[in-house]
């Protein structure tokens, strides 16, 4: 295992105020969907990405979700061997899960407290661009995942804005620390020999995000955040990675 990651102060305070916020909206969320619903809806969506059933990629398997969250696609997953979530903010979130079967851990991404070699799958979705060291994730990823064994990514990048503008748009989207190209997040991959099985790109749907911020509880700034975004080249990247077996310096 590597050393404990330490988060600045400034970053622990952002998680625990998204943490509040997830609380305080998971009365309306859980009013609008059931387990099976959301299931039915991670489902959906998976098969959709990388057309591939649940059984095929968890059934038997050991799987680990990096920032699991309250809804995060581990909990939904019945069918695997072992399922594992960690995110710094487990404790917050303690008697809130959907599926009291999955183990939490406190923990970020950067240090995974797990033998290297632990999982079959690792499930990082929506998170890496939340991160304070993308690569040091990914490394870690590499790490805990058997020989052989399948990383599940989804990360926001943008494909048309130039350095300088992503630079700037940490003021607008202070929460997200990372506003990564495609290059970029393909060399991150490739640096922790994480091999792209197959990588699907889609817009967002800016008014639909505006509309879903409101009716989950969100600021009307936090839709305007992704309208801005997505107009300086937005995207959502999904990865579907195998590990090899050495990585590079």
């Amino acid at each position: 295992m590597t050393a404990r990651f330490i988060p600045d102060k400034v970053t622990v305070k952002k998680w625990r105020r998204s943490g509040e916020l997830l609380k305080r909206s998971t009365p309306q969320i859980n009013r609008r969907y059931q387990y099976n619903e959301w299931r039915a809806l991670w489902e959906n969506h998976v098969f959709d990405v990388f057309h591939l059933s649940f059984g095929d990629l968890f059934a038997g398997k050991k799987v680990l979700e990096v920032g699991c969250g309250l809804y995060g696609l581990i909990h939904f997953t019945p069918e695997s061997a072992m399922r594992i979530g960690i995110d710094p903010l487990c404790g917050a979130y303690k008697g809130l899960w959907l599926d009291a079967n999955v183990s939490h851990v406190i923990s970020t991404g950067e240090s995974l407290p797990f033998n290297a070699g632990t999982f079959d799958v690792v499930i990082i979705w929506n998170v890496l661009d939340y991160s304070l060291e993308p690569l040091s994730v990914l490394r870690e990823a590499h790490r805990v995942l058997n020989d052989g064994g399948s990383l599940l990514l989804l990360v926001v990048t943008y494909s048309d804005a130039p350095g300088w503008l992503r630079k700037r748009l940490s003021q607008v989207d202070s929460t997200r620390t990372q506003h990564l190209s495609h290059s970029e997040m393909d060399s991150l991959l490739g640096k922790c020999n994480l091999r792209i099985r197959t990588k699907t790109i889609s817009r967002p749907n800016f008014f639909k995000s505006v509309s879903r911020n409101l009716f989950s509880g969100f600021s009307c700034l936090s839709g305007l955040k992704v309208m801005f975004s997505a107009l300086v080249g937005m995207e959502f990247s999904y990865y579907f990675c195998s590990k090899s077996e050495v990585q590079r310096e």
